[in-house]
């Protein structure tokens, strides 16, 4: 992946890189294992809000959306 690629070949040791990214994309399984990985939203959480908003279950969008921010919080 592209991502990963750019962050493996421009971090240095002890540097520290920050990259902000929808919860569809998944860098981490190419991300080379001395790169620690913070999730600040749990991606399941949000792939079930996009497949309910796209259904049209607005009910439930509405549940998801209070869940995915009350952990963001």
């Amino acid at each position: 992946m592209a991502i990963a690629q750019a962050i493996g070949s421009t971090l240095k040791e002890k540097e520290i890189g920050v990259l902000l990214i929808g919860a569809a994309h998944d860098v981490r399984q190419h991300l080379a294992p001395d790169i620690s990985v913070e999730i600040i939203m749990a991606r399941e959480k949000v792939q079930a809000y996009l497949s309910a908003l796209l259904a049209g279950h607005q009910d439930e969008v509405e549940k998801l959306a209070k869940d995915i921010t009350s952990d963001a919080g």
